[in-house]
Formats: structure tokens, sequence, C-alpha cells
């Protein structure tokens, strides 16, 4: 079921900062038109953490409404506190969703013991597909191949996105579970997909979504040349996704490339002015925007 091209779909913003839906819907048929599998919808790129429980909701129900089964779409709804991350997720599941990206818990964090307990209540609670999310570089912990394992045998629990740039670890997830291990990392599809991964969640796939789509399928039907080739063309594209804090760079592209995606709520603010000359010379050099 999760296999493919998945997009962390960023949330537009008006000018008074209220989530743009008109915007969100041309998006949203876009990302169909391109044959993207799936949308991630409330996500970090997506900045979740400034959106209210409200707006979650609202924006979650918007999303499954407009896509129609078109293609799968993910709700994140992890936290550190348990119950809430349990309350929010069967709310979401009554919505349609077609599975929950889970992160683990960030600050408080807790043992390999709080954590397993911590994603058991919530796969013992709902009925849909859950993907783990590990990413230490937002967390400050980085879940272990051990604790992974035993998460993995949990009914739900199927899939997993990867994001700690590990490759050595990546390798062992593939070998050791029998979780879709999907690759958080724009910079490394293709490596993933060679060691067993069955595709990504993608900031890329924002702006180039058909690009992303295309490295997925070719690597993982053996096209190795054309996938590496594709890699290898957007590493710049990539580098400028990530100068500053995401969504800072790619919302800041798509603007520039008119896509009407706004700005952002604090403590997200626009980049500075040198970054943003970094970027608009990347995309003017090596991309012809």
């Amino acid at each position: 079921m999760f296999i493919g091209s998945f997009v962390a779909i960023v949330t537009p913003f008006s000018d008074d900062l209220s989530i743009n839906y008109e915007e969100l819907n041309r998006l949203i048929e876009w990302q169909i038109d391109c044959k993207t599998d799936g949308l991630v919808v409330c996500g970090t790129t997506g900045e979740t953490p400034t959106l209210t429980d409200e707006e979650q909701l609202e924006l979650i129900e918007f999303v499954v409404k407009k896509v129609d089964k078109r293609i799968l779409v993910i709700a994140g709804t992890g936290s550190n506190c348990t119950d809430k991350t349990v309350k929010h997720s069967k709310e979401v599941q009554e919505l349609g969703v077609d599975g929950l990206l889970i992160v683990n818990p960030y600050y408080n964090k807790g043992n390999n013991r709080g954590i397993y307990s911590h994603y058991k209540k919530i796969n013992d609670e709902v009925n849909i597909p859950i993907i783990l999310y590990n990413v230490p570089s937002r967390t400050g912990s980085d879940m272990s191949l051990e604790l992974i394992m035993e998460l993995a045998k949990l009914e739900n629990i199927v899939a997993i996105k990867e994001a700690s740039g590990d490759l050595k670890k990546f390798k062992r997830l593939v070998k050791k579970t029998d979780l879709k291990v999907l690759s958080g990392n724009d910079d490394i599809i293709v490596k993933t997909i060679k060691l067993g991964g069955k595709g990504v969640v993608s900031v890329l796939g924002n702006i180039k979504p058909i690009t992303v789509r295309e490295m997925v399928y070719f690597a993982m039907t053996g096209k190795m040349e054309l996938a590496e080739k594709l890699q290898r063309r957007y590493t710049s594209f990539v580098d400028a996704l990530f100068i500053d804090v995401n969504p800072i760079p790619v919302k800041m592209i798509m603007n520039y490339l008119d896509h009407n995606v706004g700005g952002y709520r604090l403590p997200l603010a626009p980049m500075s002015k040198t970054l943003k000359r970094k970027v608009v010379r990347i995309l003017i050099d090596k991309y012809g925007y």
C-alpha cells in the first residue's frame, strides 16, 4: 500500500495567515495530475505545530474530500503526549484517511519502554495503518533498530519513514523487519531504494512531483542509470530546499515559481536576503528559472 512517491505537502496561507483552501485545492489537483502516489498532510512541512487542533482536523477533512480516493492520504497525528496522539488519531481515522504518520515523541522523548508503550497504545486504539516516523534531527532521539523491530510486530504498524540519513540502519531495517521502509531524505532517494526501500516522503515533490515520481519508479524498476541521473541533476535543488529550516525554503521557492503558498507562522520567518539570493542564484544558474 505505501509504495512510491509521497509528498509532504505544504500548507498554503493567505495574507492574514489563515489557511488558503483555494490554493490548496489547486495544489492537490496538480499533484494528482502529476501521478503522485499519496499526500502527507499535517506533517512538519505543513507547519502543523502552529495549526490549532481544529485547523488540523478541518485541513485533513478538506484534503480527504478533495482527493476522493484518487490517491492515498496520510495524516500526521504524532505528538509527545500519548493521550493527545490517541485522541487525535481516532478523530482523524473517522475522516477517512488511508494511514497515520506518527513521529516518535520529542522533547520529553521517553525511554525505549515508554516509546514502545506509546505506539502500542495508539496501535490498539485505531484500525488503520500506522507509519512510524524516525527523524532524530527534529525529535532529539533516534529510535533503535531493536525498538523498531519490536514495534513492527504490532498489527497496525506497517511502514516507517526513516529520516536519520543512516544508510546502514536503513539497510538493516529492510532486512530485519517486514515494514515498508520509506526514505525521509530527498538527497538519498535512489540509494535507499537500492537497499530495498519502497519510496520516499518528499519535500522536493512539492515543486518537482513528476521528477520525484520518475526517480522512484526508475529506481524500483531497475533503471538505475536514469534514476541516478535525476538524483544528480537535482542535488543542488535539494541543497537549496534545506539551506534554512524546512519549510521556509520550499515555500519561498514555490512563491518564486508562482505557487501562491504565502508566508509562515511564527516562529518560522522568511529567510535572510543573503540566503534568498543564494537560492535564486541556484534556480537561475542550475535550472534556468
